[in-house]
């Protein structure tokens, strides 16, 4: 009888195979994570500039901004400008009639100390920019007073999700992306209250559940009523481990008019 030769893998190079798929998934799950980001912000840039345009076409249209009636904006910059005058191809300045000039602004959608939007108030600076949203969509334009939409909701409507969070704990809203289909006439009404939001990433303390914005070196809780807190100070810091898979969240859009320059900027702080 002829002995016969069995080919086969040992311990070491199964192992070593192993120990190499993983390190390919690893790398191919953190690429995956990393164009979902980038997607997503890319999405939260689209908005910001699909939001621009609506209110640049308001403006061309109405000859205004959507501004809600009675809200003033307040002096931010003081300027000194020097008149001029031109003589042939020259450019001069006019000797001693410099005079100041203040830049107004007014800012929807911005968050107090506490990562809450402000609450809308006449004459304030800072507004919750709902009220911008109703002016949008129930727009009339032309002589014959024709209804219009400036905006889509469906990209910036946000309702809360999470249930099982206390509210009186939550510091930034907890939200997901749902369909606008029935709420622009409840919007127009008055009834419902829309702010534009974008979607953003939240460090949760894994103790009391209290939301914060990711980045910025914050890995502190300062809720008082934490055990962290109660036990480590305003000083501890959370563990690596206990930042993984936080929760995903929404921020208002900041919108600025300028009323000087005519300007108008969305941003996402």
């Amino acid at each position: 009888m002829n002995d016969m030769k069995r080919s086969g893998f040992t311990l070491i190079e199964l192992l070593l195979v192993i120990a190499v798929i993983g390190l390919l998934s690893g790398l191919l799950f953190t690429g995956v994570l990393g164009l979902v980001g980038q997607s997503r912000n890319a999405a939260n840039k689209d908005n910001a500039a699909l939001l621009s345009a609506a209110i640049m076409e308001y403006w061309h249209d109405q000859g205004r901004w959507p501004v809600p009636t009675g809200h003033k904006p307040k002096k931010v910059d003081r300027k000194t400008i020097t008149p001029t005058y031109v003589e042939g191809s020259q450019e001069h300045e006019v000797a001693n009639q410099d005079y100041e000039v203040y830049q107004y602004k007014l800012v929807y959608g911005a968050l107090d100390k506490d990562g809450k939007i402000k609450d809308n108030g006449n004459g304030r600076e800072h507004s919750n920019n709902d009220e911008i949203v109703k002016i949008l969509l129930d727009a009339k334009v032309g002589k014959l007073k024709a209804p219009k939409s400036y905006l889509d909701l469906s990209p910036f409507i946000t309702v809360p999700y999470d249930d099982k969070v206390n509210p009186s704990t939550i510091t930034y809203p907890i939200e997901e992306v749902v369909s606008a289909r029935g709420l622009e006439e409840q919007v127009k009404q008055g009834k419902i209250k829309a702010p534009l939001m974008f979607r953003s990433k939240f460090i949760r303390c894994p103790k009391c559940k209290k939301l914060y914005p990711q980045g910025g070196g914050r890995r502190t809780c300062d809720n008082r009523d934490c055990e962290y807190f109660k036990s480590q100070g305003k000083f501890y810091r959370f563990k690596a481990a206990e930042l993984k898979g936080n929760a995903e969240g929404a921020k208002p859009y900041v919108i600025t008019f300028d009323f000087i320059n005519n300007k108008c900027d969305v941003t996402m702080p």
